[in-house]
């Protein structure tokens, strides 16, 4: 059984002359996968307020463009929907 694998070793350390030495060997390598965990949750992180920050950027200069030039996007953008509402492509 695949769930009893720590006990199972807990076992053979108990049963050992060394003891000691078996405990020590399972809590390091237990202690070694839990900090590669933490090491990527905080890759992970670090990634995350990366990319929070670039988007927050993105949109702070979206905010410096003139409306005449945002209105005039929107205006293009509800042509060319108005014209596949109806079927027609664009320039008929």
């Amino acid at each position: 059984m695949a769930a009893f694998l720590c006990l199972k070793e807990l076992v053979v350390a108990a049963n050992s002359r060394s003891l000691f030495d078996g405990m020590m060997v399972y809590f390091e390598r237990e202690t070694a996968i839990d900090l590669e965990f933490a090491a990527d949750l905080h890759n992970l992180w670090v990634q995350f307020i990366d990319r929070t920050n670039d988007r927050k950027l993105f949109i702070s200069q979206l905010e410096g463009v003139p409306p005449s030039l945002m209105s005039y996007n929107y205006c293009c953008d509800f042509v060319k929907d108005g014209w596949l509402r109806f079927g027609l492509r664009s320039g008929q």
